[in-house]
């Protein structure tokens, strides 16, 4: 019985998880948008460029810091407390005080909506929860010259809405610590308090710690739960763009060549290590007079990259034949220049690749390979050229929004 009564607990729980977030991307901020909202509104071609370089910034900044940990664990999410502790609060009139103490809200696991946007050019994540109604509730004290006057008190506030804009790139560093006091807001409230025919100024004084001091708790209690809710937005809406996902990559193709000698050879099983270095910059958007098209020129560069592969070569003469020999290999550095059409990337990108200083060396204490291992080398060097220039080139394809709706001429 109590086994079951778990089961159904974490059930519920995994129910409440996928519906906890719901993000999505303003598709009128991504940047290949740009060009044609803002042609249709009369900007002129070095505005348009600047809007598309910017934007393009701002999701290659989101790309590279998820370069190589797109798929690490994510953090759980968090989730509203139902009853959130407010703190004492005095309202102070020319000649009385409430105190206003053991303060509650409630409710906040029941709002109507909780949406979380992705908007790429303005570089921002907006979110956005409301709640029907929130009830706050406690003890007062009223004092004044004759009386002193202690009972309960209960504010109804109705039609709550939340929303701010935090950042998208850098969301880590950069998520604030509080809210500012226009992230939230209300249509009305409404009170009650016991012995009310002996309060003065109830109402100015429920406003004050309703709208100075309540709703502000509010909001930062808000802020704080949501940050991994945003996260995990970005996580998701960035993923699609990252090309380097995981730190290593064992899914770089095999390959045949010759040896000087005649003998044929194959590099396999090639792992390749240290991509979570990758660096992702715009270097330059502009116009081609000629055709009217958009380019833009990206930039990737890894550094310190390593791994290993296994080598076979092969020989008719059976005394020629050598085992599956296991090489490590190092790369200093490998840069990546691409340029594209920003609509029509199926129909032109480019993307040209420069590995610098690639070292191989044999696995354990033979070195029967020394001979041939520098045409070995280059063969597997340009294995890994072709296999980030077509993937690039693959990734930009798939993700653009209109590559795949233009022609190519």
């Amino acid at each position: 019985m109590r086994s079951t009564l778990i089961l159904i607990m974490m059930c519920i729980a995994l129910l409440s998880a996928d519906s906890a977030v719901n993000w999505t991307v303003d598709d009128n901020t991504v940047p290949e948008s740009l060009l044609d909202l803002m042609r249709n509104n009369y900007y002129s071609n070095d505005e348009i460029q600047k809007a598309v370089f910017w934007a393009y910034k701002f999701q290659y900044d989101v790309i590279s810091e998820y370069n190589g940990r797109v798929f690490d664990v994510e953090s759980p999410l968090e989730y509203f407390n139902d009853v959130l502790i407010l703190p004492k609060t005095k309202a102070s009139s020319i000649n009385s005080n409430i105190i206003f103490e053991n303060n509650t809200v409630s409710g906040l696991t029941d709002f109507n909506s909780n949406n979380v946007v992705i908007q790429w050019s303005q570089d921002q994540v907006s979110t956005k929860i409301t709640w029907k109604e929130l009830q706050i509730v406690g003890k007062y004290t009223f004092v004044d010259e004759w009386k002193y006057v202690t009972g309960k008190y209960q504010i109804f506030v109705e039609n709550v809405v939340y929303q701010t804009n935090t950042p998208l790139s850098k969301n880590t560093e950069l998520y604030p610590s509080s809210a500012p006091n226009s992230a939230i807001s209300y249509r009305k409230f409404r009170t009650t308090f016991t012995e009310h025919y002996s309060i003065q100024d109830e109402f100015s004084a429920a406003r004050y710690v309703l709208e100075d001091v309540f709703l502000g708790h509010i909001a930062d209690y808000t802020l704080k739960v949501t940050r991994k809710n945003v996260t995990s937005a970005i996580r998701a809406a960035v993923q699609p763009y990252v090309q380097y996902r995981n730190r290593s990559d064992p899914h770089f193709p095999a390959t045949t060549d010759r040896l000087d000698d005649g003998r044929s050879f194959t590099v396999s099983d090639l792992f390749v290590d240290g991509l979570d270095t990758a660096l992702q910059k715009v270097n330059a958007v502009w116009t081609e007079p000629s055709t009217g098209a958009v380019m833009i020129a990206v930039g990737h560069t890894l550094h310190n990259l390593s791994g290993t592969f296994n080598l076979r070569v092969v020989s008719g003469v059976a005394e020629l034949q050598q085992p599956v020999r296991l090489i490590d290999f190092s790369m200093d550095r490998i840069n990546l220049s691409i340029t594209y059409d920003i609509l029509r990337p199926n129909c032109f990108c480019l993307a040209t690749v420069q590995v610098y200083k690639a070292t191989t060396w044999p696995r354990g204490d033979r070195d029967d390979v020394a001979g041939y291992l520098p045409q070995v080398t280059a063969a597997f060097t340009n294995t890994i050229k072709n296999h980030l220039s077509v993937g690039t080139c693959a990734t930009i394809v798939k993700t653009s929004k209109y590559g795949t709706n233009n022609g190519c001429q």
